[in-house]
């Protein structure tokens, strides 16, 4: 496959992420601020202080909505370093032991490149299944708006079973469910369809880390994407905490509070081709993909959707796993509770869909219809 040059700033992007620029919409409260923003103001004034030291010790990333998490003065003495190095400590041995059940060479190279690439992945008949049932599915849709770029996702807990029987099975597909349960090391998995349509200034196209510690996300391909239609691009060995690695998340973590890409500053540190030279990593590459590929890949590591033409639409199932890094096993471990989980999400995106629509949330959208329409 062929090398992709490395990375440069788009027209109008700063060369270096520490430079400022304008400051981009606020992004979607989660469930704990939901839960402060409705509290009675003297239980805000007692809660907030509590979440804020209880949120270094899980997922919370942002440097600018957290004080603790963003201080110069405590990530110079090593917070943010520390965080780092317990984070992929943890999750190192819980990813290899939900790997024993994935196969041998998917392991070696998960834990080696921080990518998975699988194509022929579902039986035809099956593909053909979910493929058709995707295609004409109408229901629930979130969307989410950055620059001209929309990204539109149906949840599986919003599944119909009679509509889309093949498309909620993937859920339980055991060869699935084996590598993400070693990508996510346990944590359960959130499943939906996604329905990418590119546009310009799409802040998804700068190289950048999802978050500082291991996570995972998957994407099995439904149409075929050629390196002209925006294939995902991955640094192959950028999942490892290595030394250089982590002077430059020190580095990086002294400044991060003050940054205004609209990324960084809320813990999704973007890198250019000089952070890629000072960490000695393999340059970026694409993965254009057949239909009925599955890609499965740590987005600690460096990665990017590649530039398309406006309007070109990419559709595949999609799948993320983030559970709190700092516990030894995944809560609730995987299997259980599921019931539960799910209803507490559809509760979540419930309150986020009114928000949603009351126009309180910068970016986004919510409708019931087709994914393309």
């Amino acid at each position: 496959m062929a090398t992709h040059p490395q990375q440069t700033a788009p027209t109008g992007a700063p060369e270096d992420p520490t430079q400022t620029g304008a400051p981009k919409p606020a992004p979607a409260l989660g469930p704990t601020e939901a839960a402060v923003g409705n509290a009675p103001v003297v239980m805000r004034l007692i809660v907030r202080p509590i979440l804020m030291v209880t949120a270094i010790f899980t997922t919370a990333k942002s440097f600018r909505r957290n004080p603790l998490i963003g201080s110069p003065t405590l990530n110079r003495f090593g917070l943010h370093i520390a965080r780092l190095f317990l984070s992929h400590a943890i999750m190192n041995v819980r990813m290899r032991l939900f790997g024993l059940a994935a196969p041998a060479e998917d392991r070696r190279a998960f834990f080696r490149d921080g990518i998975v690439v699988k194509p022929d992945f579902l039986p035809p008949e099956m593909f053909e299944q979910v493929r058709r049932e995707i295609l004409n599915y109408d229901g629930r849709v979130r969307e989410f708006v950055e620059g001209e770029a929309h990204t539109r996702r149906a949840l599986f807990d919003d599944g119909d079973p009679d509509a889309t029987p093949a498309t909620l099975s993937l859920e339980d597909y055991r060869p699935l469910a084996r590598l993400m349960s070693m990508a996510a090391g346990g944590a359960p998995p959130v499943w939906s369809v996604e329905c990418v349509i590119h546009g310009p200034d799409d802040p998804q196209t700068v190289l950048h880390s999802d978050t500082f510690h291991p996570s995972s996300k998957c994407w099995l391909y439904l149409e075929d994407v050629s390196e002209a239609e925006g294939p995902f691009v991955f640094t192959p060995g950028s999942n490892r905490l290595t030394w250089r690695r982590l002077c430059w998340e020190y580095k990086r973590s002294l400044v991060a509070r003050d940054l205004k890409d609209g990324h960084s500053e809320n813990g999704s540190l973007r890198a250019w081709d000089a952070d890629i030279a000072e960490l000695d990593l393999a340059p970026p590459r694409p993965y254009p993909v057949k239909a009925n590929t599955l890609v499965v890949a740590n987005t600690y590591g460096f990665h990017r959707r590649s530039i398309a033409p406006p309007g070109a639409v990419r559709r595949a199932v999609y799948a993320f796993g983030r559970g709190n890094p700092f516990l030894p096993i995944p809560v609730p471990p995987a299997g259980v509770a599921t019931g539960l989980m799910k209803a507490a999400r559809r509760r979540y995106f419930a309150w986020l869909d009114e928000k949603v629509k009351a126009g309180l949330v910068p970016g986004r959208n919510v409708y019931d219809g087709p994914l393309d329409r």
